[in-house]
């Protein structure tokens, strides 16, 4: 059963904080211990998961979009992304995958 957005950050709130260091969805915020990540394979083994399974399924691409911009931003500051590396990203977004 998929729970509406609120209850959702809801569990994060209540949740999170039993699970330091873990990373969570963009969207509703929960960590990877709570909720199942979405995997978008950019090239070989190699992907992306800014979000959860059930925000991916309900936000469009262009909703999406944000949430993989925001991590590639992240890698730059870090020094670990390029802008091929972007292109890649989005395209795998807009393909669905």
């Amino acid at each position: 059963m998929k729970l509406p957005l609120e209850l959702r950050r809801l569990q994060a709130r209540l949740f999170n904080p039993l699970s330091p260091g873990y990373s969570h969805c963009g969207h509703c915020m929960r960590n990877w211990r709570i909720c199942q990540s979405h995997g978008t394979k950019i090239s070989g083994e190699e992907g992306v998961f800014p979000l959860c399974e059930e925000c991916w399924e309900e936000l469009s691409v262009e909703e999406r979009l944000p949430y993989y911009r925001a991590l590639w931003n992240q890698w730059q500051e870090w020094g670990d992304s390029d802008e091929e590396e972007w292109e890649r990203i989005e395209e795998a977004v807009r393909r669905g995958l």
